[in-house]
């Protein structure tokens, strides 16, 4: 049986790994030069930057395995940064996955907010605890309310907008306004498991790297459209090419899936209509000798809350994440909110870190004249938005798929917003193509 796979991501090459493993000829076809898509590495001058995916998580279940699957274990480090962070009055406030007290001590929470939170996390971990954090539709039952309104009344005002706002937009780049009570649980349901964060010491885009060798990909494909009839599926491309194959897992973003595949099922619609956030993601390499490093020894990601913020969402020191990042000096990772994503994404590179490096002097002065280079990362389709609704239709796609459609949709928006649930649906959609053809 022959299966095209339309994108390169994390999605299409899990797909790919996993039809390939099973015996399927499988052609992957990719617009860009080059796999990976947002998990994607880049070396420069001996820094390694991972140009949008920044980390992984001792919680996932699809990414880890196939981890192991390519050879990369031994690549697989936790990172040593015992310590996160977030701004407020100004100051860094830390924070410790395996301390619930760091919160409390370091003056992030007050004891009544600190209080409220644990009580929170107590009652949503008995509801939560049995649930996939790498399938949103599993999550359906809880798609019923706007995230916002449910943390108010759950958690109050600064907890909201001091641990879970700048959570969501520092990793998400969208705020909780808009956004599912089930998203919101999700994210606590990490807060609860409280898995190590993990890398891969030659970077995170090695993985799609080493999944796409034994495979044929073809880069720099653009896919016009699919043409499906009773037996068959056709990719007809930009340049007058037709692929043809039994099935296709269609995993690019929402936008460009909704495009080729206009005849989708009108059950599918909301899903292919999903709207995405924007960010811009800078790599800036700099020297040592700027104020405020050593205090930052022990923290890997800073976030900053909107009542603090201007253009930034989140700060990671790389050489906190592995030695390897930032071998010279250091390396700072920075993400754009999506507002501000979204209104630079068009932007010369130079408008761009003068606007971060002019926010992040406020916190460590010195900064710019430390600055050896800044890479600038665009990422229009940076993460899927999950507004009321989402997890309920993804759950609907899969109990309504059938073989004759041909096409089964895979993604980041077809699961959670993370490299390990973009790679879960990939593999979802491997697994339906292999039921039919045992």
């Amino acid at each position: 049986m022959r299966v095209l796979v339309i994108g390169a991501g994390i999605a299409g090459l899990s797909a790919a790994h996993r039809l390939h493993q099973s015996g399927f000829r499988v052609i992957v076809l990719e617009a860009g030069s080059r796999v990976g898509g947002r998990m994607s590495s880049e070396k420069v001058d001996g820094y390694i930057i991972d140009r949008g995916a920044q980390f992984l998580s001792g919680s996932y279940t699809a990414v880890l395995p196939l981890i192991e699957e390519t050879g990369l274990k031994e690549r697989l480090r936790e990172i040593h940064a015992s310590a996160s962070a977030v701004i407020l009055g100004g100051k860094l406030r830390r924070m410790r996955a395996d301390n619930p007290f760091a919160m409390l001590a370091g003056g992030l929470l007050p004891f009544r907010d600190w209080f409220k939170s644990g009580a929170f996390l107590l009652r949503a971990g008995a509801k939560i605890r049995h649930l996939p954090l790498d399938d949103y539709a599993a999550w359906a039952a809880f798609d019923d309310q706007d995230a916002a309104d449910y943390l108010l009344e759950e958690v109050g005002a600064h907890v909201l907008e001091y641990l879970f706002e700048p959570t969501l937009e520092g990793l998400y780049f969208q705020a909780p306004e808009g956004t599912s009570k089930a998203l919101a649980l999700w994210l606590s349901g990490y807060f609860i498991r409280r898995g190590p964060l993990l890398t891969l010491t030659t970077g995170l885009g090695t993985l799609p790297e080493a999944l796409a060798t034994p495979l044929d990909v073809r880069l720099n494909i653009y896919v016009e459209n699919l043409h499906i009839t009773s037996c068959a599926v056709e990719a007809c491309t930009s340049e007058g090419e037709i692929y043809r194959a039994d099935y296709a897992v269609l995993a690019t973003p929402a936008p460009i899936a909704k495009r080729i595949y206009p005849q989708a099922p009108p059950w599918a619609a909301s899903l292919l209509a999903t709207r995405y956030s924007s960010t811009v993601n800078l790599g800036i390499a700099t020297g040592r000798n700027w104020d405020g490093r050593a205090a930052l020894r022990d923290v890997y990601g800073i976030l900053i809350p909107r009542r603090e913020r201007k253009n930034i969402a989140a700060i990671a020191l790389e050489s906190h994440k592995h030695p390897t990042r930032a071998p010279q000096g250091e390396l700072l990772d920075v993400m754009l909110a999506g507002a501000a994503g979204a209104r630079l994404l068009n932007a010369p590179d130079a408008e761009i870190t003068e606007a971060v490096l002019a926010e992040a002097e406020t916190y460590f002065p010195g900064l710019r004249d430390e600055v050896v280079f800044a890479k600038h990362f665009r990422w229009r389709y940076a993460e899927p938005r999950s507004p009321v609704g989402r997890s309920r239709a993804i759950w609907e796609y899969r109990r309504k798929w059938t073989p004759e459609q041909r096409v089964i949709l895979a993604g980041d928006y077809m699961a959670t917003p993370t490299t390990d649930g973009a790679a879960h649906s990939g593999l979802w959609a491997a697994e339906q193509i292999q039921k039919e053809n045992l």
